[in-house]
């Protein structure tokens, strides 16, 4: 499966680190996909078996024929825009005609904030130039940022938080808040073919994947110390465990399940999916029942 650097990735390190997998009876490698690799497609193809993310990054992709299926959702939060401390912008509304930097046009950050953009009344669509989405490499954001090369950064942790530190940026919303606030930040996807090939391992997987995070939740400073200590996030414990102070760490298949339908149903207004797409039919054909019944 693919390797995570997040903060946000601490089920998925914790699940490696603690042997959760291998009680499980699963013989799990944690592979570092290349930079420019399309991770969803590497995925979909079985190139990897499973990695995480938020939803709706994944909805265009799967609609597409990617085949992949999503089951359970991980924990909350991570994901943050983050714009200058001196500048003008002190709300969304404020994004028209500005430039977000982001490390992927269908990464997880874009495309939950054109949600928060499109309440905003901008388009996040590129066609409409509403909004410039500059993307650039992930370490870089924050220097991005700092340059004025854009007025925004969109990004999730720890590259999201490091442009706050010396005080020339800050927090301008998140994924936990107002109107578009989920349940989940990241979600469990996995090669279609391996849940249809083997179900009960698949749910093997997802369960021990499931434990890490309740795991992290309940064990906050060593989960910090062991991801700032096996190198799996370039930044201190101190620095880690505020971020996972601010993350709630309760898996759920059920709940995953149930945001499906009404997140697509939005979704489809921003312009990253086809808005001719049914929501039940396309939620039917994403999420995996893995008879988890939490």
């Amino acid at each position: 499966m693919i390797l995570g650097s997040g903060v946000c990735e601490a089920p998925q390190h914790i699940a490696f680190e603690k042997g959760l997998w291998e009680q499980a009876g699963l013989n799990v490698q944690l592979k570092k996909a290349g930079a420019e690799e399309d991770t969803q497609a590497a995925v979909g193809s079985g190139k990897y078996a499973a990695t995480n993310g938020i939803f709706f990054s994944w909805l265009g992709p799967i609609y597409n024929g990617v085949d992949v299926k999503l089951s359970t959702g991980l924990h909350q939060g991570c994901l943050r825009l983050v714009v200058p401390t001196d500048g003008p912008i002190t709300e969304v509304e404020q994004l028209k005609g500005k430039k977000i930097g982001v490390s992927s046009l269908q990464g997880s950050a874009t495309n939950f904030f054109a949600l928060d953009l499109l309440d905003a009344g901008i388009s996040s669509d590129p066609a409409h130039k509403q909004v410039e989405w500059v993307v650039i490499e992930n370490d870089l954001l924050p220097e991005a940022l700092a340059k004025g090369q854009v007025d925004a950064i969109a990004a999730s942790d720890p590259i999201a938080l490091k442009a706050t530190y010396d005080g020339s940026a800050y927090e301008l919303t998140n994924n936990r808040q107002g109107a578009n606030a989920q349940e989940f930040c990241c979600a469990i996807a996995i090669n279609g073919q391996f849940v249809r090939e083997d179900p009960v391992t698949a749910r093997k997987f997802v369960t021990a994947w499931a434990e890490g995070s309740r795991w992290v939740g309940a064990n906050l400073e060593e989960t910090a110390r062991i991801q700032s200590e096996k190198n799996y996030v370039a930044a201190s414990a101190a620095d880690i465990l505020p971020q996972l102070q601010s993350y709630g760490f309760e898996p759920s298949s059920n709940k995953l399940r149930d945001a499906l339908v009404p997140g697509i149903e939005k979704f489809k207004k921003t312009g990253f999916l086809k808005e001719s797409a049914d929501a039940s039919t396309l939620a039917d054909r994403v999420f995996v029942d893995l008879d988890l019944n939490w």
